[in-house]
């Protein structure tokens, strides 16, 4: 199923600029915007891949709880890294699609237009950057010291109370 919403993508993400291209050398404003098309199906790849994700590291989390002690592994914190970082790219994904709804009645240079553009360069450098900063992260061993987990915060919060 990831297959053929992946090879979905990828024909809306070549029929988009071809359909782009097509329209501006025809002057012809009221032409076929696949703009939105392309972000939703990049978001639905996104959101079935992190949750596969999400369901391997729950898996693998639950064959090593017994033996580790509840200790976490590196493979564990990479999973749970990539599916930090997929939600993160998902709520980009979202605010973007938001404002290309919101965007297609907006006049030139209007607050709305310019928050679209905004979240519009900001979805393209984060698919860009989303995949070469897990890279990074989990090639110099960072995968768990900086990444963000709900326990941790707990655990933090319960650490810092005085003890009186």
């Amino acid at each position: 199923m990831l297959l053929i919403i992946l090879l979905a993508d990828i024909g809306v993400n070549i029929a988009d600029p071809v359909a782009d291209t097509k329209s501006q050398l025809n002057f012809n404003k009221n032409a076929l915007n696949l703009d939105w098309l392309s972000t939703a199906l990049n978001l639905t790849v996104n959101v079935v891949a992190t949750l596969l994700i999400a369901y391997r590291a729950w898996t693998y989390h639950q064959s090593t709880c017994a033996i580790l002690r509840n200790k976490k592994t590196q493979v564990e914190a990479i999973l749970l890294l990539m599916v930090e970082s997929g939600a993160i790219f998902g709520v980009v994904q979202v605010t973007n699609i938001t404002f290309n709804a919101l965007n297609i009645q907006a006049a030139y240079l209007s607050p709305i237009y310019n928050a679209g553009y905004f979240f519009v360069n900001l979805y393209t450098y984060s698919a860009a950057l989303n995949p070469v900063a897990l890279v990074i992260l989990i090639q110099t061993g960072n995968a768990h010291e900086h990444s963000f987990h709900l326990e941790d915060v707990t655990t933090l919060e319960i650490d810092s109370v005085p003890n009186g």
